[in-house]
């Protein structure tokens, strides 16, 4: 599914095998990142939400 992707989204990991799955977005896909601290993904994606995930979804989800 990561191959037909327009959209990923990288909510709280440590990035645990992530090259294996990244390496597999087509060109063009955007990366959103939702961590509160710093990962390997920084830049890479086009968004870096510094926030707790529960907290950060809830926001988009309740406003």
């Amino acid at each position: 599914m990561i191959s037909e992707a327009d959209l990923v989204l990288v909510i709280g990991t440590t990035g645990f095998r992530s090259s294996e799955y990244l390496s597999r977005m087509k060109a063009g896909t955007k990366l959103v990142q939702i961590n509160p601290s710093e990962t390997q993904f920084d830049l890479m994606a086009d968004l870096n939400i510094r926030a707790d995930a529960a907290k950060a979804l809830d926001a988009v989800l309740h406003g």
